[in-house]
């Protein structure tokens, strides 16, 4: 099994803030409004997901 190792770690911690404020806006939310709130879910979790990948990405050779 391959390991993922942290490449940037700036991105992991901007990753994480946002995945905490991701749950506390999605606990609050009132989700009575319909096909509005579903893309705002998912704008929640994809923006933080972003950040995951940037974080995890395997480095070029020019950046190392």
């Amino acid at each position: 099994m391959k390991y993922l190792k942290v490449e940037r770690k700036w991105a992991l911690v901007i990753a994480l803030i946002l995945t905490l404020a991701a749950v506390v806006q999605i606990t609050s939310m009132d989700l009575s409004a319909g096909a509005r709130d579903i893309g705002k879910i998912i704008g929640t979790f994809v923006i933080p997901g972003a950040f995951y990948f940037i974080a995890f990405a395997p480095k070029s050779d020019d950046e190392k």
